[in-house]
């Protein structure tokens, strides 16, 4: 508790890379530019790299798209004319608009998201454990919390998502009718 009062909880912290700190904020701050260029270097490298695999992730979402409309329309077009009733065509419409688009934006758009937002909090605690055992546990409880809230709000939202696929599904088939 003394310790956390007095300021020395930030300090293992600080002791991973003293070097860096003292050349940073001693008295010839120009010893820092090696560490900071090799900073700004990696922070570039991140960044060409993230592109590139943002770039080829939606390459491969649309070829997979046009692979999966055409699929859909080839099977669409074997089905006997008694298979398209209402309620069919409903569902079809739906699968056909949105439906495939929100499937593949899930991989281009949502995968790389999660997988950082599970690595990161993961590091932190690690990093924490590391250096002092009693915040890490505190850290990994409150993780534990974050991630009990997070499945509770899943399944309201996968409740909730269902329901409007099923109003968007009969909306569809009476659009359908309709005309």
């Amino acid at each position: 508790m003394a310790s956390a009062c007095t300021g020395a909880s930030w300090r293992p912290a600080a002791a991973c890379h003293p070097e860096k700190l003292r050349a940073l904020l001693g008295s010839t701050p120009a010893d820092a530019v090696p560490w900071l260029v090799a900073f700004g270097s990696a922070v570039a490298l991140y960044a060409v790299l993230r592109y590139i695999s943002d770039l080829s992730g939606m390459r491969v979402g649309t070829t997979m798209l046009r692979g999966m409309y055409h699929r859909l329309g080839e099977h669409l077009a074997r089905l006997p004319l008694g298979w398209y009733n209402a309620a069919r065509i409903g569902e079809v419409s739906v699968l056909a608009g949105c439906g495939l688009l929100q499937a593949m934006g899930v991989a281009a758009h949502l995968l790389a998201p999660f997988i950082s937002a599970l690595v990161t909090p993961l590091t932190i605690v690690a990093v924490m454990i590391a250096f002092n055992w009693r915040m890490g546990l505190a850290a990994l409880h409150a993780a534990l919390v974050v991630a009990a809230i997070q499945a509770w709000t899943a399944r309201a939202t996968a409740a909730a998502d269902a329901e409007r696929h099923e109003r968007d599904q009969e909306a569809g088939g009476r659009v359908i009718e309709f005309l």
